[in-house]
């Protein structure tokens, strides 16, 4: 609940300036794998600095291939985008966050680091992202175990502006 509060408090408080920007897209998991998971997700993401966002999961319906989960609200997921000034049409960023996972089978904790880039399509920006995460993995009835798996991410990012009327 503290993470959702000091989320919510920071939107508000930067989008007076910068406003906010809600995304949406598509990833594929754990790419080198035979058992490759799919995910549909939507996140809020604020602008700290002009080179710097905050993005924020609030939707994820992850699609294993042995089942279904779905996550909703804050503290899904948090990272940090780091937008690289460029005079070309696409602009380059780097991803850092954080994952945490909490299920019947124990707990999942990623350290996330990848690459992205995005470009402008009319009123939202298109983007693809490519990393790795540093997984570890401590199920509730066996022994620690570390993973790196790949992911590829696509979407769209819609900026939004609040306008303080006097």
């Amino acid at each position: 609940m503290t993470t959702y509060r000091l989320f919510l408090a920071a939107v508000f408080l930067v989008s007076l300036t910068y406003g906010f920007t809600i995304g949406a897209g598509v990833q594929l998991y754990d790419v080198l794998e035979e058992d490759r998971a799919f995910s549909v997700y939507a996140d809020a993401s604020v602008p700290i600095l002009p080179i710097l966002h905050w993005r924020q999961g609030i939707f994820n319906l992850d699609l294993p291939s042995d089942g279904m989960n779905l996550s909703l609200g804050t503290g899904l997921s948090s990272d940090l985008l780091f937008f690289i000034p460029a005079d070309i049409p696409v602009t380059p960023y780097v991803v850092t966050g954080l994952w945490t996972y909490l299920n019947d089978a124990g707990i999942e904790l990623d350290l996330r680091i990848g690459l992205g880039g995005q470009t402008d399509i009319g009123p939202v920006f298109g983007y693809l992202e490519l990393g790795t995460d540093f997984s570890l993995i401590k199920p509730d009835d066996g022994d620690t175990r570390t993973d790196y798996p790949l992911f590829v991410r696509a979407g769209i990012r819609r900026p939004l502006k609040f306008k303080i009327k006097r």
